[in-house]
Order: C-alpha cells, then sequence, then structure tokens
C-alpha cells in the first residue's frame, strides 16, 4: 500500500492497522536502499490519504475524536519525522514534498506565534495556520521543547527557500 502499518496481536487478533499516521513512513528515514526504492509508492500512499493537502502541517491522524493524538493536531516531532523521511530518500519529489512541509509547518508555527502574543505551543491545528491545537486530558502547554527545537532545525535546514506568511493586522 506504500506505507508501513502497526501490526496488532492483541485479545488473538492478528492483522495490520491501515490508518494513517506520520510514523507509517518512518522507516524510510533510515535511508536503506530496499526501502527507499519504494519512494513513488509511498507518495502515492500520501496523496491517497490527502495528508499531503493540509495548510498547517501534517496531522497526528486522520481521527476525528477530538483526543490530543487525532486530527486536526499536529504535533512537531511527527512533522520532524516525516520530513527526514521523505528527505532520506534523496527522491527530488519526497525532497520537494519535505520542503513545502517544511515551510507549512514553519508557517504554522510563526502564525501561531505571532497571534498568540508570541507564545509557542505544543502542538498545532494542521487544517488552520495560526491556530494551536486542543483536546485530550490537559490544558494546551506553552512554550514546548520539541515546538522550539523542531522550529530552530527547520530553519537550519531550509531556512534560505523559506517564504514568511503573511501577518493579519485585524483583531
Amino acid at each position: 500500500m506504500g506505507s508501513w502499518f502497526d501490526y496488532i496481536t492483541i485479545e488473538g487478533r492478528r492483522g495490520h492497522k491501515t490508518e494513517f499516521f506520520p510514523g507509517n513512513i518512518l522507516p524510510l528515514i533510515l535511508g536503506i536502499p530496499s526501502m527507499t526504492s519504494k519512494t513513488a509508492k509511498v507518495l502515492a500512499y500520501l496523496e491517497s490519504e490527502k495528508v499531503l493537502s493540509f495548510d498547517g502541517g501534517i496531522p497526528s491522524s486522520l481521527k476525528r475524536t477530538q483526543q490530543q493524538w487525532d486530527f486536526p493536531n499536529a504535533w512537531a516531532p511527527h512533522n520532524h519525522w516525516f520530513i527526514e523521511s521523505l528527505e532520506a530518500t534523496g527522491d527530488p519529489d519526497a525532497r520537494r514534498i519535505a520542503a513545502e512541509t517544511a515551510q507549512k509547518w514553519i508557517s504554522n508555527n510563526f502564525l501561531t506565534y505571532r497571534t498568540h502574543n508570541n507564545t509557542m505551543f505544543e502542538k498545532y491545528d494542521a487544517a488552520q495556520p495560526g491556530t494551536y491545537g486542543g483536546g485530550g486530558e490537559y490544558a494546551i502547554v506553552v512554550g514546548f521543547g520539541w515546538s522550539n527545537g523542531v522550529v530552530l532545525d527547520l530553519l537550519d535546514k531550509y531556512g534560505s527557500t523559506l517564504t514568511a506568511p503573511p501577518i493579519s493586522t485585524s483583531a
């Protein structure tokens, strides 16, 4: 299918979870030729799942449960793994998508930072850039280390090609 899925072995059941999660493409990060040779199939899978269509980055899943690990929430480590996995393939189309995803992630972080009193958050909304994520069992956490670290790494890697999003001055 162009993805690596979790294998279920509980309660005597066996099978695969076939839902999208950013970790589905994580094996690509290893840069192993037998895996990266499947890059075209992986890109087709990502297109078919429509996970590249969100302006704010890659969502943690496509499930709509109002839980923190589900849509529309997007987390820094997931986006970072996703980008790094595509980069590791060396494939020009995958690297283009990695750069586009980095642009979306940086733009979302920047817009949210500016919109919410110069504050970084632990999770963001993939569907509405400029909005932090929600749901789950606790209130949104501000100033989160992995968000800061991923932004710094992406700025280091892609800074010369990134563009700043327009900032609305109306409140």
